[in-house]
């Protein structure tokens, strides 16, 4: 891998591929560099990097980096492992997971935001085990709901 001999750090790992002001890109955008986008792309932006969508951008797909940077519109999922910032002039529609998220005022999101590192179960080993831990869980959701007829009790004045 050529090395510039001021920077240590190898050339491939330097690339930014950009889509300028007036492009327009329909289809998928995958770099192993970062993505930087000035104009609009139609479908999946992938980086092993980072993303940045500009002031003017708009992204109209799936979103999925290391580290993010949103000043313009995106519309789709953004999925980021690392920080995903969101300036004053960005707007995010659709659904976000982020390991870490800066939130400048005037930014805007729509829709589902997941923050921070979700904890994996390991996979079940047996179906019965699976149907136990779903049961499980919706048992819990309805454990935080009151009950209708415990509300219909508590109402109920006693007379005696």
């Amino acid at each position: 891998m050529p090395r510039s001999r001021f920077n240590k750090e190898p050339v491939e790992d330097r690339v930014i591929s950009i889509v300028g002001p007036g492009m327009t890109v329909v289809g998928d955008c995958k770099s192993s560099g970062s993505i930087r986008v000035e104009g609009s792309v139609d479908g999946t932006l992938q980086s092993d990097k980072s993303v940045v969508i500009g002031k003017d951008a708009r992204v109209d797909g799936e979103v999925t980096s290391k580290e993010g940077v949103i000043a313009g519109s995106v519309s789709g999922v953004v999925r980021v492992d690392g920080r995903l910032e969101v300036h004053a002039t960005g707007a995010i529609d659709g659904e976000v997971h982020a390991g870490r998220l800066q939130l400048e005022e005037g930014g805007k999101m729509n829709g589902i935001v997941k923050v921070g590192r979700m904890e994996l179960l390991p996979a079940p080993r047996t179906e019965r085990e699976g149907q136990k831990r779903l049961a499980g869980a919706k048992a819990d959701r309805i454990g935080e709901l009151p009950s209708p007829v415990g509300m219909q009790q508590a109402q109920a004045p006693s007379r005696g």
